[in-house]
């Protein structure tokens, strides 16, 4: 199934029970080479690992650090965040962090109803930081 698919975006735990380990460096690899073209591995309070497989490069997007008392929705959040910032910017890397900003504003809010909805401007603050942050973790071969 994974050979269908451009993009795939497990958790890790999704991750390390389809790898057998929980070890997300290696996983991302190894998934991509099963299809994707892009697959992230959502780490939590970790943020993601982004592996290319044309670039065969793993990059690391941290989270953008906000008082988070609800992580209902952060998973889901992520996902429609990269594909609008897929879309807007044809770059995976980029997506990510689009998908940590989206994730960023729902952990902030108890509940769907409550979460913000931020200006362009404060957006594209947070996307600066984790542009500033976001760092290429190995090429992994």
């Amino acid at each position: 199934m994974l050979a269908q698919v451009d993009f795939f975006l497990p958790s890790r735990l999704e991750a390390s029970q389809l790898y057998g380990a929980d070890d997300p460096e290696h996983t991302a690899p190894a998934l991509a080479r099963l299809g994707p073209q892009v697959v992230v591995i959502k780490l939590g309070r970790d943020g993601s690992l982004v592996h290319e497989r044309a670039a065969d490069r793993l990059t690391h997007v941290p989270i953008y650090v906000v008082d988070a008392p609800d992580p209902t929705g952060a998973g889901d959040s992520y996902c429609g965040g990269f594909l609008a910032g897929y879309l807007l910017t044809h770059d995976a890397v980029r997506a990510a962090q689009h998908g940590t900003v989206s994730a960023s504003y729902v952990v902030e809010a108890i509940g769907a109803l409550a979460t913000a909805t931020p200006s362009p401007a404060e957006s594209r603050a947070r996307l600066a930081d984790l542009e500033a942050r976001t760092q290429v973790v190995s090429f992994p071969t």
